[in-house]
């Protein structure tokens, strides 16, 4: 939430988005036991985001991912 870019499915924006890829490609496995036990066999999180860079000045995309994490 902290983090000042946005979020949410990506359709070919010129601007940085960031995305919960699991929750929008695999819906079904992290909503499940099933799903979340197949997660973790593969070692993957279920919290795991995907970053789509945009055409903004690289200083400020670290800058704002920075901010988010610091």
């Amino acid at each position: 939430d902290r983090l000042r870019l946005p979020k949410g499915p990506s359709f070919g924006m010129t601007t940085t988005l960031i995305s919960p890829f699991m929750y929008l490609a695999h819906y079904e496995l992290v909503t499940t036991p099933a799903g979340l036990a197949e997660l973790a066999a593969s070692k993957l999180d279920p919290d795991l985001l995907r970053l789509c860079i945009g055409c903004e000045p690289v200083e400020e995309i670290i800058a704002a991912l920075a901010e988010a994490l610091g």
